[in-house]
């Protein structure tokens, strides 16, 4: 009976006959249904997908609904994924939409319903009434505000705004009023540091795209020790932050990061951060770890991390970071590969990466660092005795013939049995290990250790004649 009494409602309506009036029949509507039986019909009329397309298909049943108060909550109330006609129809109309923005309980009953939500803030009409949805959800007064500029950079407005997730909601919603919010550092701080509103900026797919692009927005959020675990703990926001360098590195650099670097590694590369408890975990994990040196967002925040570095330094995972190049593009750097080198069984793993040895043989202070610390494990891998294939007169320079473009030498002597020693010098297009020195006098009666890094190594000899005698003799690591 309520279903047949709904449908004869909905034939009165689009006769505009409801209650008598044919004018004007969104009033009698409104009084029509505020009898609970007769609201529940309604209600019945708007579960059944044939007739919301009705209702949807009749601009006199529409007019009447956006007219009445009780009908348009009704629709935005029962609204579905699978039912969204009626709903559709309400935001589609310019009219409709400027009641509804400055009606906050039909403005409420929209943003209870997520599909009703998704529907309103889609509406070409949302941006022109901004100003009238945000400050009705807030309950401020939007005539206080002269546009919605006004209303989103009042430090007092906003303080209000940020306690109301709807509000709020609002607020992300529009890129216009995003724009002013990330633009405003004094905004951004009262936003940063309310854990409800920057937990809705950060799920926003739309609006963390402006936050990582704005300087004062980032400036207060990472100064926030509440926005900080925020953005770090959830997907969309770390991605985004991440793809913006200028961001990233202020994320990174951020005093709040080391507190923060598992859910950040994590979120980047898709893991459960609840599988980890810290970041070491990670590090001790070669699946979890391997994710993440194929990650350059990943590499770069665990790179940044002095804490993290050490505790690779000695994890027998470590190769996996130093023999992959998207990872070490952020790990090849003086300062990482001297911890690395700092822990003497994780040597010959620093020496098994090309890209390591690469950095250590233009670097003096991790060549002399090797020659202070590292002489044995170099004398057990060098060469034996490398001799150049190619001579010149006397202080002309020769090319180092028949080794690698980059090593690293060990020992040095004279390749002659004489104890008269002749003046070498040594060149390159780098050349590393400055406390040794490039010119050096050799025998070859004495070896002597000279670990110094050469790219493209040259030598000659001065003042005696250019014979094999007076060839230098090398033993070197290969560094290529």
């Amino acid at each position: 009976m309520s279903t047949l009494r709904s449908i004869r409602l909905l034939n009165s309506v689009e006769a505009g006959l409801t209650l008598g009036n044919v004018t004007n029949p969104g009033p009698s509507l409104q009084t029509f249904l505020t009898d609970s039986g007769r609201l529940s019909e309604f209600h019945v009329l708007l579960a059944m997908r044939g007739q919301t397309r009705r209702m949807a298909a009749s601009s006199v049943t529409m007019q009447a609904i956006i007219d009445s108060e009780i009908a348009t909550d009704a629709v935005f109330a029962d609204t579905d994924i699978n039912n969204t006609t009626a709903a559709l129809a309400i935001t589609k109309n310019q009219t409709a939409m400027t009641k509804v923005s400055i009606n906050p309980s039909t403005l409420n009953v929209i943003g209870v319903n997520p599909v009703s939500w998704g529907l309103f803030i889609v509406s070409q009409w949302y941006e022109d009434n901004i100003k009238n949805i945000i400050a009705n959800l807030a309950d401020l007064v939007s005539e206080d505000y002269t546009d919605e500029e006004d209303l989103i950079t009042t430090p007092s407005a906003v303080s209000i705004i940020v306690g109301r997730k709807r509000a709020m909601a609002a607020v992300v919603a529009s890129s216009t009023t995003s724009t002013y919010m990330a633009a405003n550092a004094t905004i951004m701080a009262i936003v940063a540091d309310n854990n409800s509103a920057i937990t809705i900026v950060a799920n926003s797919y739309a609006v963390m795209p402006i936050i990582a692009a704005s300087t004062n927005a980032m400036d207060e959020i990472v100064t926030s020790s509440t926005a900080m675990p925020v953005m770090a703990s959830i997907p969309n926001s770390i991605i985004a932050i991440s793809k913006v360098t200028a961001a990233f590195n202020s994320f990174l650099g951020s005093i709040h990061f080391a507190a923060n670097i598992k859910n950040t590694i994590c979120n980047l590369i898709g893991i459960n951060p609840g599988d980890f408890a810290t970041v070491d975990d990670i590090i001790n994990n070669a699946s979890a770890l391997t994710t993440v040196a194929n990650s350059s967002a990943a590499s770069k925040a665990l790179a940044s991390s002095s804490s993290a570095v050490t505790t690779l330094a000695s994890s027998s995972n470590l190769s996996i970071i130093l023999n992959n190049a998207i990872a070490m593009e952020f790990f090849a750097n003086e300062s990482i590969i001297e911890t690395f080198l700092s822990v003497s069984s994780s040597v010959p793993v620093v020496f098994g990466s090309s890209i390591a040895k690469g950095v250590i043989v233009t670097s003096n202070t991790l060549v002399d660092y090797l020659a202070a610390n590292e002489l044995n494990y170099l004398e057990s891998i060098m060469s034996d005795k490398t001799v150049p294939s190619n001579l010149n007169a006397p202080g002309t320079n020769n090319v180092f013939g028949g080794i690698p473009s980059k090593v690293l030498t060990v020992k040095m002597r004279a390749n002659n049995i004489g104890a008269i020693a002749a003046v070498y010098t040594f060149t390159g297009d780098v050349v590393a290990g400055i406390s040794i020195g490039a010119t050096i006098s050799l025998s070859g009666t004495v070896t002597q250790t000279k670990v110094m890094g050469y790219t493209n190594p040259k030598w000659k000899v001065a003042g005696i004649a250019a014979t094999a005698a007076v060839s230098p003799e090398w033993r070197y690591i290969d560094m290529s």
